[in-house]
């Protein structure tokens, strides 16, 4: 793998290792785009933790990808935005970003995406106790799962009815 990732061979050896980093960086890695330069940061957050962090990095995202009508991009800060909402246990504002995405993803006919808000949107029913209505959004990702031939999401759907029953 570091062969692949050095592609271009740097003059190594035991006596002289010296890679200029930035260098390195510039000629491999794309530079973010404009959405990634709020989403990326917003994942950093999450997993520190660090909640006010990450919704403020969303919400930039959001408007962003709503002022220029990027689908994609606004259907995913509405996901994760739903994400937050469902850790901090305020399952109802979670529900509708989870449907707004839901909507959006449907609309772009963006199935793997559409699995995953049926997925989270049965997770909050689950979360109330509303085990059958869980059940039915599970089953739907499910479904969709299977169309698409994906096992791992099948693997996650079977796993989460099975805590639902």
């Amino acid at each position: 793998m570091i062969k692949e990732l050095l592609g271009n061979k740097p003059d190594l050896s035991l006596d002289n290792f010296s890679l200029n980093t930035m260098d390195w960086l510039k000629e491999n890695i794309e530079e973010p785009d404009e959405f990634e330069k709020y989403y990326i940061p917003s994942k950093i957050y999450l997993d520190l933790g660090e909640y006010k962090n990450t919704l403020k990095c969303l919400e930039k995202l959001l408007h962003k990808a709503e002022k220029i009508g990027e689908q994609y991009w606004k259907a995913s800060a509405l996901c994760n935005i739903g994400r937050i909402n469902t850790i901090q246990g305020n399952y109802s504002k979670a529900l509708k970003y989870y449907e707004e995405a839901l909507e959006i993803d449907e609309q772009q006919n963006n199935l793997e995406e559409k699995a995953t808000d049926l997925n989270n949107i049965g997770r909050i029913y689950h979360n109330q106790s509303e085990y059958k209505k869980a059940l039915r959004f599970y089953k739907k990702a499910f479904q969709i799962d299977v169309r698409l031939k994906d096992s791992q999401g099948k693997v996650i759907r079977v796993i989460l009815r099975d805590k639902s029953i």
